[in-house]
């Protein structure tokens, strides 16, 4: 008879604390859908789809990849679960303007951890030629897609339509 081989387990701690937390519209190209004290800025929502708090504090948001804390949030900045936070990408002074725009050629934004967790990539979407004051935004089934601009509420899709007809 054969003896029983015995592994050993491993204790695994899951980081969930982000597991919600997303990039969820962006307005590259404002000619005045979303008026800031007599400015057009570009705009980028976040969304907390968990279920607890998220501490933003540290997080890195940027429109460089290679640059991950071109923007920092503050100490004591989070969102509650099912909230989102809206940031104006311009060089505004404030705690929430970035400090960079964003390209309505085309471009990208990221979402960073913190430095202590190793800037690990949170979030990220590319885009193309923007359209003036319409957003791109998560519809309901997680994908992106061009939408009113919303900052603060749920998404609303707008239909694809073809400009020669």
């Amino acid at each position: 008879m054969r003896a029983a081989a015995f592994s050993t387990s491993r204790t695994w701690h899951v980081d969930t604390s982000w597991r919600g937390l997303v990039l969820n519209e962006l307005l590259a190209d404002n000619h005045g859908a979303v008026p800031v004290n007599d400015t057009a800025p570009d705009v980028i929502e976040l969304y907390n789809g968990g279920l607890n708090a998220i501490s933003l504090s540290g997080m890195g948001l940027t429109d460089n990849s290679n640059l991950p804390s071109k923007f920092i949030f503050p100490a004591g900045c989070s969102i509650a679960p099912g909230q989102f936070f809206v940031l104006y990408a311009d060089d505004n002074p404030g705690t929430n303007h970035t400090g960079f725009g964003l390209n309505k050629a085309g471009g990208g934004v990221y979402l960073f951890d913190t430095a202590a967790a190793g800037r690990a990539l949170i979030d990220s979407v590319t885009y193309g030629l923007q359209l003036p004051d319409l957003s791109i935004g998560r519809l309901a089934d997680g994908q992106w897609g061009l939408t009113r601009p919303t900052f603060g509420a749920p998404n609303v899709a707008v239909p694809a339509t073809d400009a020669q007809h």
